[in-house]
């Protein structure tokens, strides 16, 4: 039998008090695009996942890894960053996962964000199998209550298919990969700036470090959580900035940073013009 966890819909609808019917109706710039489409990719070292786009939510299923035989349905939102590029984002019960599919590389990234500002973010990556094809594995329609936790569910798939046990709160630490390093070597010594109605941002990647500057007010530093996309595309995320974190998509190359959650939780689609990404000093 399927295992339905019902940890996305629900908080989805929670956070967003002003936002929601609009991110119902209106899932992102980059929604059009992947309607209907069929994607297959597996995380290193995490799991396998079947997933479908339709009638603006995302349906999932588990084929592989910690969460075999998990599936749900969400309310996503999706940013079209470049040409087959896509930031999507939606809640879960305890805050949230956050994912970039490079369709032309075929390599997926997500940050996944544990709801606490205490505990670090998850950084995972791997490779997309397949998008649109006849060997796609098409997600169950078919979804039934489960009647266990997701502790419960990853703890016993750990055990069964010999993975390595389970570490903080049901989440699994990943050394950075290539991408996550390729990231902090490009944006060292460099700010990005960018306005939006809640004020100015500035985010300064330095090594394990990100500094954060909110309208000019006093300065955070916290775990650098960047992964290089592909040239000039950068995803980066800190654990501040609302219940759900932050987590923004930046094109370099058109100047636009893509923001999916408001500072107050609320999720909806923010695309911003920077006003500047280069050198520190050039920043200021």
């Amino acid at each position: 039998m399927k295992l339905l966890i019902l940890i996305m819909t629900m908080p989805f609808l929670v956070a967003c008090s002003t936002f929601g019917e609009q991110a119902m109706t209106n899932s992102g710039s980059g929604y059009a695009d992947l309607e209907g489409s069929i994607i297959n990719y597996s995380y290193e070292d995490f799991g396998g996942f079947s997933l479908i786009w339709a009638d603006h939510k995302v349906r999932w299923d588990a084929m592989h890894g910690y969460y075999y035989d998990m599936q749900a349905e969400t309310v996503p939102q999706v940013s079209k960053v470049a040409d087959d590029i896509y930031f999507t984002s939606w809640g879960t019960l305890n805050g949230g996962d956050n994912v970039v599919h490079d369709f032309n590389a075929m390599t997926v990234h997500a940050h996944l964000n544990p709801g606490s500002p205490w505990i670090p973010m998850d950084n995972i990556y791997g490779v997309v199998h397949c998008k649109d094809t006849p060997d796609c594995v098409v997600p169950a329609e078919t979804m039934s209550p489960s009647f266990k936790t997701t502790a419960e569910i990853l703890a016993e798939n750990a055990e069964l298919l010999n993975l390595p046990p389970r570490r903080r709160r049901g989440l699994y630490i990943t050394e950075p990969g290539s991408s996550d390093i390729a990231a902090r070597n490009e944006l060292e010594g460099l700010a990005i700036t960018y306005e939006t109605p809640f004020g100015t941002t500035r985010i300064e990647v330095d090594g394990v470090e990100t500094r954060i500057t909110e309208n000019q007010e006093s300065m955070l530093v916290y775990p650098t959580n960047a992964t290089k996309i592909a040239d000039g595309i950068y995803f980066i995320s800190w654990v501040g900035g609302g219940p759900g974190g932050s987590h923004v998509v930046f094109n370099r190359q058109t100047m636009k940073a893509f923001d999916q959650i408001s500072p107050i939780g609320e999720r909806a689609e923010a695309i911003y013009d920077l006003t500047c990404f280069g050198s520190v000093m050039s920043c200021e």
